[in-house]
């Protein structure tokens, strides 16, 4: 469906000297075509250029102009006359398809001049034909003719039959790669509708995709030159879907692919994010969905979102079918909501880590430690912060006294160095105990913050406890041990 080759040794993007590369893209050339006469009569089937050619050039399809002249007028009449067909072309434009604001756009219409009732039209009509003409390829008699009509309004029926619309947001990830063409996640519900999620290979294919209706361009955002696999997320939305409804679909489809992202780093430790992603119709037709969610991980967002869009080179272990089943059992709670005191604080935090900051950098030590006092200090106890955050950590992660001893001074240090990030410390000029603190910090405070995160997922932390007294009581049998 949508992956590529498997992962070779010395293929992952990202490494010295493998990048994306893009097929060059064929232009589509002039269908020919012959009249009765053998007189032969060049017609561009490239949507745009026919739509324009028959706008100002009525005899662009002459000896048989007039012909089909009368036959496009009778065509578009009976096409906007549709109340169907009506709405869904108002819908294009950025309109509503609901159908309780149709009369309005019946006056939309109405006040058209001829020639915006044609540009309205005649593009839709043209990306059929084109398309028709590649499947028969080059007609020239009669009944290629003939098929080529067969196959326009068997397309016009199925829209107009059409009861949704289906819609895949794909994110690039520099990593991991993925060792089959495809792996299905699963399917779940979000925020009112299904979302069909699955992480596949980054095909150089799949990569230009991202250019599919668009020039290529001259060099090729980091993100996806380095790419090695996808996050395709697919949904449907219902054609009468107001477009109010439609963005939030989308906005519904970035945060599932978001989440996906979070467990990968939960799962994996690896600097790894999406560095590019858009959102496409899978069949024609279908209004276009904006949403400014997808747009925050494409280059053109750079200046406005405080997001890194270039993330390290790929780890060469591609995710296994026990991950993956992982995943779909960590994807299903996260969607749903894990009801545990601080969760949600948490994993945003331990998502910012790796997008407003670079790797190693000391101030990602704040969402760190934010991240880690949500988790182990949502009780009313505001004493002893340090001493225990540090035992909490210790007694729920380690096993044996040397591990927790590790564990507890790892968080002991996190916690010291803190404050010292929050003032505006300079980590170059850090010395002595400070300075190895830091870096002892630096080093394993994001892996206790993982592992307590994937302890929560499989639902061994205080779930379902919201009352700060119980939260207390259950953390003094952790500590008692």
């Amino acid at each position: 469906m949508y992956g590529g080759n498997p992962v070779e040794p010395g293929t992952l993007r990202g490494t010295e000297g493998v990048s994306a590369r893009l097929a060059s893209s064929s232009t589509h050339g002039p269908a020919t075509t012959k009249d009765p006469g053998q007189k032969v009569q060049t017609v561009l089937f490239s949507g745009g250029q026919l739509a324009q050619g028959l706008l100002n050039s009525p005899d662009v399809l002459a000896p048989h102009s007039e012909e089909v002249q009368l036959a496009l007028a009778s065509l578009q009449e009976s096409f906007l006359s549709d109340p169907v067909f009506r709405a869904r072309l108002h819908k294009q434009l950025g309109g509503t398809l609901a159908a309780e604001h149709w009369p309005e756009e019946e006056a939309f219409f109405a006040n058209l001049s001829p020639k915006s009732r044609e540009f309205i039209f005649l593009p839709l009509l043209a990306d059929r034909f084109e398309d028709a003409v590649k499947r028969v390829g080059s007609p020239e008699d009669d009944e290629e003719w003939r098929r080529v009509a067969t196959h326009v309004s068997a397309d016009l029926l199925e829209l107009h039959a059409r009861t949704a619309d289906e819609y895949s947001l794909l994110a690039y990830l520099n990593t991991p790669p993925v060792d089959s063409s495809e792996l299905e996640i699963g399917r779940f519900d979000f925020m009112g509708g299904q979302f069909l999620v699955v992480f596949c290979q980054a095909s150089d294919e799949l990569i230009g995709r991202a250019f599919e209706g668009q020039f290529e361009p001259r060099t090729m955002p980091a993100g996806l030159a380095n790419a090695n696999s996808v996050v395709v997320v697919t949904f449907e939305v219902p054609v009468d879907a107001t477009a109010e409804a439609a963005g939030r679909a989308a906005s519904a489809a970035a945060e599932v692919t978001r989440r996906l992202v979070d467990l990968l780093r939960v799962q994996r430790d690896e600097d790894l994010g999406i560095g590019h992603a858009f959102l496409r119709p899978n069949r024609w037709g279908a209004a276009f969905l904006s949403g400014d969610s997808v747009w925050d991980y494409q280059e053109s967002a750079a200046p406005f979102r405080p997001r890194r869009g270039v993330f390290g080179p790929p780890n060469a272990t591609p995710v296994s079918k026990e991950e993956a089943a992982t995943l779909r059992r960590w994807m299903a709670r996260h969607l749903t909501g894990i009801d545990t005191a601080g969760f949600d604080v948490a994993i945003h935090r331990f998502r910012d880590t790796y997008e407003r900051h670079w790797p190693h950098a000391h101030e990602s030590l704040l969402d760190t430690a934010i991240a880690l006092e949500a988790l182990y200090l949502g009780d009313t106890d505001h004493k002893e912060l340090r001493y225990r955050l540090s035992l909490r950590a210790a007694r729920f992660l380690s096993e044996g006294r040397e591990a927790r001893r590790e564990t507890a001074g790892c968080v002991r240090d996190l916690y010291d160095v803190r404050s010292l990030i929050a003032h505006g410390a300079d980590a170059k000029q850090l010395r002595g105990s400070t300075a190895e603190k830091l870096q002892r910090s630096l080093l394993g405070a994001p892996g206790v913050l993982r592992a307590t995160l994937r302890e929560y997922l499989e639902g061994r932390g205080p779930e379902g406890l919201r009352d700060p007294k119980k939260i207390s009581a259950w953390w003094s049998e952790i500590e008692l041990g």
